[in-house]
């Protein structure tokens, strides 16, 4: 039977492609999102940003996009749509200098709640974005902290028409103690996983013909053995050669391994087989503890990523790839870039 494919062909992605699918994941979102903060997490390079970004373009909505990821790298970081730049003229130029000099989350809240409160008066809402926003913390303890006291500040001062949304690796949201710091401040989170495979093979095909790809991997081995459904990694994993992509991969499972057989004092073969086990299985954290404290480190590694099902999380792994190699891992082979030509 042949899948109906949702493809937004008025839209171009920073991968250079359509939009593709996501429909469900619209109406879900606006659904969980409140008067607090509100995060949404899931799988690098799934599609986290560019999720946020057409949504408010799809809706007319408009939105002040800050990149943290593009500060870090010295590019600019600071997106005003057209709609709220009209709004905000007559001061635009000082908010920007302010932000530049300003960069901590709640300092540029500060000044846009207390210009936005003055030009929004009856006008619809106004997304303000955080993309990465742990990011411009320098480190997990200074950056919980903060945003708990963030979490507060946005839900007492934040004028009604503005939606204040961040995105964040999930590794990052599984640290110990972030939701306990921010339970009655509001937050609320949205998982978005990665595109289906209908929906993957045709994004893939664009890709492939907008970038004059003369060699391009074979879909399916591309989907269920490498990346999956997440689009950001096609402009990597084309980039770079394979034995390079593939070693880079390896090296982002031994690194967890290695966390993880430090922190529960276990050897590393041992942690290799407890982590493949785990995968793609079902755990509930009230009758398997030790289980469950895996996942949450191979969370925090961002190896995996869970899904709630009643009163179970379902373990997926963030890519693909990170099973094979795990089988590579516990076989003892050596010929590394042979396994996914076989």
């Amino acid at each position: 039977m042949q899948v109906i494919v949702f493809i937004d062909k008025d839209y171009i992605t920073d991968l250079g492609t359509y939009f593709y699918d996501r429909l469900n994941d619209i109406e879900g979102f606006w659904k969980v999102i409140g008067d607090g903060l509100n995060i949404v997490i899931g799988p690098r390079n799934v599609g986290k940003s560019e999720f946020i970004k057409y949504l408010c373009w799809r809706e007319n909505i408009p939105l002040i996009l800050i990149d943290y990821r593009k500060r870090i790298v010295g590019k600019d970081f600071i997106l005003f749509t057209e709609s709220i730049r009209d709004l905000v003229k007559d001061t635009l130029s000082s908010i920007l200098r302010y932000i530049i000099d300003n960069p901590l989350p709640g300092k540029i809240l500060d000044t846009l709640f207390h210009t936005l409160r003055n030009v929004l008066m009856g006008y619809r809402e106004t997304v303000i974005f955080f993309d990465e926003m742990h990011l411009i913390y320098g480190s997990k303890d200074h950056a919980l902290y903060s945003i708990e006291a963030l979490s507060k500040y946005i839900l007492y001062s934040k004028p009604r028409e503005v939606v204040v949304i961040a995105s964040s690796s999930e590794g990052f949201l599984q640290t110990p103690g972030f939701w306990s710091r921010v339970v009655g401040y509001g937050v609320s989170d949205y998982l978005l996983e990665p595109l289906d495979y209908s929906s993957f093979k045709e994004l893939h095909e664009e890709y492939v013909s907008r970038n004059s790809i003369i060699h391009p991997y074979d879909v399916d081995t591309l989907y269920h053995r490498l990346i999956g459904g997440s689009p950001g990694y096609l402009k990597e994993i084309y980039s770079l050669p394979y034995s390079i992509w593939v070693n880079n991969i390896l090296r982002c499972i031994e690194n967890a391994v290695e966390n993880i057989s430090f922190n529960m004092r276990e050897p590393p073969n041992r942690v290799l087989s407890m982590i493949y086990d785990v995968i793609g299985s079902k755990i509930d954290p009230m009758e398997d503890h030790v289980r469950f404290r895996l996942a949450m480190d191979l969370v925090e590694n961002n190896i995996i990523y869970l899904v709630r099902s009643n009163r179970e999380y379902i373990v997926k792994p963030q890519l693909p790839v990170y099973r094979e190699l795990l089988e590579y891992m516990l076989s003892g082979r050596r010929d590394l870039e042979k396994i996914f030509c076989e």
